[in-house]
């Protein structure tokens, strides 16, 4: 990778992205995959091989998209199931990847939830053997053994075990379907040689039945092998030559199939890190530190494993530069007196270069970014097979690192609501909610406009709302100043129709609300206006009148959700043939149960504080999200529901989209429909 990447691509990678980066090649990590497949065949086993990649060893879909693109033997290794949702989401339903699965711990829940997604599973110890042959007997089942020589790995059942494990699958009516071993982090030719025939021997001689043998991971990538080519690459010829005499001599069944998962080997070489130099004077004599831009928080493996990479030099035109002689260190660029790259001393030009490349940073690189000292993550670029350049990840934000981090610390030690906020109660205080909150004044302004659009098309006859030929001047002196008559519903004082009164003077406005106090204000405020404030249920009232326009904000999270088809119907009923609803709505993530829409709620309350930490709400409306939080938790006047949910109910009662406008969006990755919305509906 160091010495295929090409002068134009440096320079188009500084100037458009910056560093530091970590720069992919996808030419290597198919190369990387065929090594692997084309030894495997040479030997005879091309039809038994199935490689599967670890996931965390580098946690970019794209990049696992390519390596399962090159061939149908080849998958993911997952460890969770938020993996899973990942590369679901990025593969599609239709285009899932073979996976199999090695959770370090399985409750019975986590089971079930595997179960549902059909993905292998793997299980680590005796008592889950015992949970699946209780709650789900006579399934198939997959185990992680701990063949290692001192016995103390984390994960696996041990040898000694081995005799229960037989006696809880014969008596659970289980099927041992597969065998999971593990030789351990960068083993060598040898050691892998001889954990195999051990797994081999042990599977033939307790699990003759067998139909996966998984011989795991940890072959060996010799990072010290300062070189390119297959050199630094395990010795697949060597180790298939020797599987495929192994399994022949015990007699293993050529229905078994073989898994691998040679993570570290695929992607280690597959990438570079490209940094920038900080230094401004000249070299001098003697060990100098070279400061780049970058910190060992980017790729900390190096310096926890003591281990070096090669590096390769680059002028400001992006031309690789002679190491000469000059000796550095690369020292990070925080404060830090231990932040180096990787430590040692290595070769550097004479002539101040202006970046450097660390070599062979595939495999637990950019995915092992710590939140640590306040650096940004970098962004991970792919160069293509036809060189064309791409970016995958974008660098980290100033503030990634204090994301979700809370500017008014939440109480959490009794999460019961003892009052309805002053928001729903007191008129005084209504105020201090929406007017206090960007997400909600850009709903307003935004329903503003569309209702200037329909009274257009409704007072002046102009078909889409525009102004046609009409003057703007003279429309709004003529058409403009003829009265609207607007009916508002979960009214409060009519806070929602004075605000629109700026875009429309003339709106005449019947307010229904529940709360008699909050009538009492608006009758108030709006009495030279003649407006109508009427104490009514908005589920059942009946004015005995139609209206050309109907306003609610925020009320269809208030109505029970038993009651939310009862109440658009009953907005259908007021409203002229030729009418329209504007509606200011927040909706909740995608969900399918109780349990899902606690989920959801978290999820979209979440999104909600951090969006308005950073400037977006007045310290007195982030209070009020907080207690709007645990009405919404425990189910007492806010009853918000997904957007999916909403059309389904419009659906029913007989009321389509007309316009929908998104002015908020939390960046929920399952569902990126949630959010506060302006809605214009219509009867069909």
């Amino acid at each position: 990778m160091l010495e295929s990447i090409n002068q134009e691509q440096i320079k188009t990678i500084v100037e458009e992205v910056e560093t530091p980066c970590f720069v992919y090649d996808e030419s290597t990590l198919k190369r990387n995959v065929n090594r692997i497949l084309e030894n495997a065949a040479d030997n005879g086993l091309d039809d038994r091989i199935q490689i599967y990649v670890s996931y965390f060893a580098n946690s970019n879909p794209h990049l696992h998209k390519i390596v399962c693109g090159v061939r149908d033997n080849v998958g993911i290794l997952l460890q969770s199931l938020s993996e899973f949702q990942q590369v679901s989401s990025y593969f599609g339903e239709e285009n899932l990847p073979k996976m199999i699965a090695s959770p370090s711990v399985l409750s019975l829940e986590e089971h079930n939830k595997w179960k549902s997604t059909g993905v292998q599973l793997n299980v680590s110890s005796l008592e889950e053997v015992k949970m699946l042959s209780t709650v789900d007997p006579q399934q198939a089942i997959d185990v992680r053994i701990d063949l290692s020589k001192n016995r103390k790995q984390r994960l696996g059942i041990k040898r000694g075990e081995i005799p229960e494990l037989k006696r809880l699958i014969s008596e659970g009516h289980l099927k041992l379907e597969g065998f999971h071993m593990y030789a351990g982090t960068g083993s060598s030719l040898d050691k892998m040689l001889k954990e195999t025939e051990e797994a081999i021997i042990y599977s033939s001689k307790h699990f003759p039945s067998l139909q996966i043998l998984n011989l795991g991971g940890g072959f060996d990538f010799d990072y010290d092998c300062f070189c390119d080519g297959d050199a630094k690459h395990f010795d697949w010829s060597t180790y298939f030559q020797r599987l495929a005499y192994l399994l022949d001599k015990y007699r293993i069944s050529k229905n078994v199939q073989i898994y691998i998962e040679p993570g570290r080997d695929i992607f280690a070489d597959s990438a570079l890190f490209l940094l920038g130099i900080k230094n401004k004077k000249v070299w001098k004599k003697g060990v100098k530190d070279l400061c780049v831009d970058g910190s060992y928080v980017h790729m900390p493996s190096a310096m926890i494993r003591r281990r070096q990479h090669r590096v390769q030099f680059f002028n400001k035109e992006g031309r690789i530069m002679e190491k000469e002689g000059a000796k550095v260190r690369l020292a990070g660029a925080t404060t830090l007196s231990r932040d180096f790259i990787f430590p040692g001393v290595i070769d550097a030009p004479n002539v101040r270069p202006a970046y450097v490349g660390v070599g062979d940073v595939g495999a637990y690189g950019a995915t092992q970014f710590l939140r640590f000292l306040n650096q940004r993550s970098a962004p991970e670029v792919l160069i293509t097979e036809k060189g064309d350049l791409k970016l995958l990840t974008q660098r980290g934000g100033d503030e990634d690192g204090l994301m979700r981090v809370l500017r008014n610390p939440t109480n959490i030690s009794k999460n019961v609501v003892t009052k309805i906020p002053d928001l729903y109660r007191d008129p005084e205080g209504y105020k201090k909610g929406p007017y206090g909150m960007e997400n909600e004044t850009l709903m307003w302004h935004m329903a503003g406009a569309l209702l200037l659009k329909e009274v257009l098309r409704i007072n002046a006859g102009f078909a889409h709302g525009g102004l046609e030929n009409a003057s703007g001047v003279v429309t709004a002196e003529t058409v403009l100043s003829k009265k609207i008559q607007v009916l508002d519903v979960c009214s409060g004082p009519g806070t929602f129709p004075d605000h629109l009164s700026l875009y429309i003077k003339n709106l005449v406005a019947t307010c229904v609300d529940s709360s008699r106090s909050m009538l009492e204000m608006g009758r108030r405020k709006h009495a030279i206006q003649g407006w109508r404030f009427v104490e009514d249920d908005v589920v059942k009232m009946d004015l005995g009148k139609k209206f050309p326009i109907i306003t609610a904000s925020s009320a269809y999270h208030h109505i029970l959700d038993e009651n939310k088809i009862a109440f658009l119907e009953n907005l259908k009923k007021h409203l002229l043939p030729d009418g329209v609803v504007l509606l200011c709505e927040n909706f909740l993530p995608h969900y399918e149960s109780p349990a899902s829409r606690k989920k959801a709620v978290a999820d979209y309350y979440n999104a909600l504080e951090c969006y308005y930490a950073v400037g977006n709400a007045t310290p007195e409306a982030i209070e009020v999200i907080k207690e709007v939080r645990k009405l919404e938790e425990s189910g007492i006047e806010e009853h918000k529901v997904s957007y999916e949910m909403f059309l389904k109910h419009l659906e029913i009662t007989g009321l389509s989209i007309k316009t929908a406008i998104q002015v908020w969006n939390p960046n929920i990755s399952y569902d990126f429909k949630a959010g506060s919305y302006v809605v214009v509906l219509k009867a069909f």
